[in-house]
């Protein structure tokens, strides 16, 4: 059986304890993670 991971992108707001943004992917692309730091720059709330 062959192995499968998924990875997990989260922008979290450390001083109100609070995560902004989140996202998951199977693959290990860059793009999912810039996209999560711009929704979480934009103010947009995805969960």
């Amino acid at each position: 059986m062959r192995r499968r991971f998924l990875y997990l992108v989260a922008v979290m707001d450390w001083a109100r304890r609070e995560v902004l943004s989140w996202r998951s992917s199977s693959t290990m692309d860059a793009d999912f993670g810039i996209a999560t730091a711009e929704e979480a720059l934009a103010g947009q709330r995805v969960h």
